[in-house]
């Protein structure tokens, strides 16, 4: 099965409860002078914090940057202090690069706050007391789900009515990711089946889902699957990449549900021009438009996410590689 929805649901509806821990989470904080933040993460959970950078301009009012665990101990350590917010995300709690940078933070500066996205439980983090606080975060490193809660209801603690009515936006938009996704298998599984996977594939997105444009290309396909894929900005499409575009290039586009989507049709108006059968993903099949605004542009990079998990499965079958057959990553040093 590409696509379990039942499992899919459970881990969604778990990430909704947890949002009532994210919200005492947040209650703590907004005791605190915080002073600048720091969202750090590597792999997936990096590409999730990409994706929500819009949101973060538009609710942050303190300053902010999206950076690897390395250069926030490099290049940003000087602008770190007790007043700062650290902000990670993990599957496993355990990834070296991670746990080395929040211990010399924690050294460093013993009274800034730390708080981890963490998938599994025990983790190191957690069990050496490294950070403040853990948020669950079910099925994932970064979970989209409460990633962006926290981010809309950092800076000020709205009202029960409004709360409440968001939680319930939250579950009703459950059914609609998961009939999307449905929606979109049989042209997948198409692209799958015809697509010559010796041969280098160009991804194409934009806007609030190009994190899970680079996360898929990256660390699906080139990391797992060892199939050579290029994410391209649809805003730098026509500076440079277009111009290899023809009928032996595999090309695939995603498309934006309101900000940058003309900026996208823009290029599948010329992909269906001149590429044979380009796969093209619009975020408008999820039909989330009747919902709050800011929800709906997290829970649409969460739809992105599982539908690329889904593309990933169909590419399993295909090739016979999964997470478990890497050629190098943790099985050599490097």
């Amino acid at each position: 099965m590409y696509f379990d929805k039942n499992e899919f649901l459970t881990n969604y509806n778990s990430a909704v409860k947890e949002l009532d821990h994210v919200d005492e989470v947040l209650a703590k904080l907004r005791k605190k002078d915080i002073k600048n933040i720091f969202f750090t993460g590597c792999g997936g959970s990096y590409t999730k914090f990409v994706n929500l950078r819009p949101l973060m301009f538009k609710k942050l009012s303190i300053p902010f940057v999206v950076t690897t665990p390395e250069e926030l101990c490099d290049l940003y350590h000087d602008d770190i202090t007790n007043d700062s917010l650290i902000l990670a995300g993990t599957k496993t709690g355990e990834t070296t690069e991670l746990v080395e940078a929040i211990e010399k933070i924690r050294k460093d500066f013993p009274k800034s706050t730390i708080i981890s996205f963490i998938g599994d439980e025990n983790s190191i983090l957690e069990k050496e007391g490294l950070i403040d606080e853990r948020i669950k975060s079910f099925d994932t490193d970064a979970n989209l789900i409460e990633l962006g809660w926290f981010l809309i209801h950092f800076a000020q603690e709205t009202d029960n009515k409004t709360n409440e009515s968001q939680k319930q936006q939250l579950k009703e938009m459950a059914q609609n990711v998961a009939e999307g996704i449905e929606a979109l298998v049989p042209a997948a599984l198409d692209h799958v089946n015809n697509t010559d996977i010796d041969q280098m594939q160009m991804w194409v997105g934009s806007g609030n889902v190009w994190g899970e444009v680079c996360c898929f290309a990256n660390y699906l396909m080139e990391e797992i699957q060892h199939i050579k894929a290029q994410a391209i900005n649809s805003g730098e499409f026509f500076h440079g990449p277009f111009e290899i575009i023809d009928n032996n290039q595999s090309v695939s586009v995603v498309v934006n549900s309101n900000s940058n989507r003309q900026e996208d049709m823009r290029v599948v108006n010329f992909v269906k021009q001149f590429a044979k059968n380009p796969l093209i993903i619009d975020m408008k099949v999820f039909k989330l438009d009747k919902f709050d605004s800011d929800l709906q542009v997290f829970i649409e990079a969460y739809a992105l996410n599982h539908y690329f998990d889904t593309l990933f499965n169909m590419y399993s079958i295909k090739t016979g590689r999964s997470a478990k057959t890497r050629r190098y990553y943790r099985l050599l040093e490097y």
